[in-house]
């Protein structure tokens, strides 16, 4: 039981990125926090939601690439 208090903490912690991550993306807010706290599902929950954000990002850097590639 013991063992499972620290990862309660980092989930902890990722669900709260995650909650203000996901305002900013307009997702569904409360399913990825929640399921982002629940134990071992949640790291690999965080995991895919920070590589769909980074994927997001390089999508954007492309459009303003492309964007001001010809101006």
């Amino acid at each position: 039981m013991f063992q499972l208090i620290p990862l309660l903490f980092i989930q902890t912690i990722y669900a709260a990125v995650i909650f203000l991550m996901a305002r900013k993306q307009a997702v569904r807010t409360w399913v990825w926090t929640l399921s982002a706290l629940v134990p071992f599902l949640g790291l690999f929950v965080a995991l895919v939601f920070f590589v769909r954000t980074i994927l997001s990002m390089l999508d954007r850097l492309n459009a303003l690439e492309r964007n001001t590639a010809f101006s």
